[in-house]
Order: structure tokens, then C-alpha cells, then sequence
């Protein structure tokens, strides 16, 4: 197993309208010459807040799964489909399945914080679809409860949310504080949204993230933990955006 850390300061950062939106990317676009390239299925991966307000204009997208997680406050969106603005709130999620072409919007509003995240469907297998985008709302995702916590599942058994990228797991985890054992067979990639986490000898907090990669398991402690979670294959059943590049 290989563990990455990547603390907030280590990651990819950038800004919309002379810095009204900032960003932090643990995974950015290959141009921004991030710590990480795309691995799996996942392709992207920003966290993005602003405490003024702030508009990202209209531009478009083709063949990727995009998701916006609402973290907090509230967002809205235009796309050229809907042909009109649509807001989102805290625990909200929306999918644009970018297919063949859309062009879209988003005006974060002041306080307001979210994820946007790429994941790779096998765009020899999109490009030809039409676009399609969903809204779900925070009530619409299951919350399941164990020995690890309580468990917000958005991608995964019981989740209404629909994508062509495979396979794959979404979800929050709030831990129970204690030792938790992490197992995986591909990539386990985590942000950590509150409280602390410690891995490998690595101490986390808000805002920092952790990849671990391979077969087996390892164990994480936690005190007051709020961790946002995707669970994605190493290998997959068809050709990334990536390897179509490389030829």
C-alpha cells in the first residue's frame, strides 16, 4: 500500500474574479502541475469558497461526470439546457453528465463552500450522449449509522444518484473518535472537513487530504473527524481521458 499526504498548503491553489471565489485542488487539471495527476476514475477534484460572492461565467464542458457538492451556505447554476438559474443549498448535489456538450454557470454565494469533482465515464463512451444533468437534495441521500459513525451516502447502495463512471463510492463519514481500519483494493482518497485524523504518522485537520493506493488495509485515529470519502478502482473496463492522450 502507498500512503499520500498532501496538506492544504500543498495544494493546487487558484481563484476566480481577482480572488471573490478561491480554491483549493487536491487534484487539479494536469496544467496546474499539482502533486497528483488523474488516477482511476477521477479526474478532478477542487474545493472552492467564497466570503463575498462571486461569479464563474459561462463555459462549457464535454464528456466528463461532474458533481458539485454543496458544503455550505448556497450556490446557483445556469446551463444551457435548463436555459435558467437553479439554486443549490448545504448538502445538495448536482451531476452534469457533459456528453456530447454543455455550457454552464455558477455564482457561489458569500459563505457558501463546495467540492466540484471529475470523474472519468470513458469518454469514447459519452462523447456521442446528450447532456443530461440531475439535482438532488440533501434529504434525497441515505444516512446509515455503525461502529465506524454516521455515514452520508452519495454514491452507493441506496443513493439515487445515476453515473456512467464505474465503479465507484461516494460518501461523509462523521467518525465516532477512536482507531478505524481502512481497507481498499484500488484508491481510498479523503478531505477532511473537520476535526482531526491521524495516518501513517501524519496528523490532518480541516482542509488537508490523504490518498491511499493498493490492496490491504491500515488504520486511522480520529477525534471529531468529519471526512468526505471516494472509493475508485485502479483498474477499469475502459480507456481514461488520460490514457486516450497518451495514445
Amino acid at each position: 500500500m502507498n500512503i499520500t499526504v498532501l496538506k492544504k498548503d500543498e495544494q493546487v491553489h487558484g481563484e476566480f474574479n481577482a480572488g471573490a471565489i478561491l480554491e483549493r485542488k487536491p487534484l487539479g487539471f494536469p496544467q496546474d502541475h499539482g502533486a497528483l495527476t488523474p488516477y482511476g476514475n477521477l479526474f478532478y477534484w477542487a474545493h472552492a469558497w467564497s466570503s463575498t460572492g462571486g461569479m464563474i461565467g459561462e463555459h462549457p464542458h464535454r464528456g466528463f461526470e461532474i458533481l458539485s457538492f454543496i458544503l455550505s451556505g448556497n450556490t446557483h447554476h445556469y446551463d444551457s439546457k435548463l436555459n435558467g438559474w437553479k439554486e443549490l443549498n448545504a448538502g445538495d448535489v448536482q451531476i452534469i453528465r457533459a456528453g456530447r456538450g454543455i455550457s454552464h454557470a455558477e455564482r457561489v454565494e458569500a459563505g457558501a463552500s463546495l467540492f466540484q469533482i471529475w470523474f472519468d465515464p470513458g469518454l469514447e463512451r459519452t462523447m456521442g450522449d446528450d447532456a443530461t444533468y440531475n439535482d438532488h437534495r440533501a434529504s434525497d441521500f441515505p444516512v446509515l449509522k455503525d461502529a465506524d459513525g454516521t455515514t452520508t451516502v452519495y454514491v452507493g447502495e441506496g443513493s439515487p444518484l445515476a453515473l456512467r463512471t464505474e465503479p465507484l463510492s461516494v460518501k461523509r463519514v462523521s467518525y465516532n473518535d477512536g482507531v478505524h481500519e481502512l481497507t481498499t483494493d484500488g484508491h481510498f482518497s479523503a478531505f477532511i472537513l473537520g476535526g482531526e485524523l491521524s495516518i501513517d504518522g501524519h496528523q490532518l485537520t480541516v482542509g488537508d487530504f490523504f490518498r491511499v493506493s493498493g490492496a490491504g488495509s491500515t488504520s486511522v485515529t480520529t477525534h471529531g473527524a468529519d471526512v468526505f470519502i471516494i472509493q475508485s478502482p485502479d483498474k477499469l473496463p475502459y480507456r481514461t481521458y488520460r490514457e486516450l492522450m497518451r495514445g
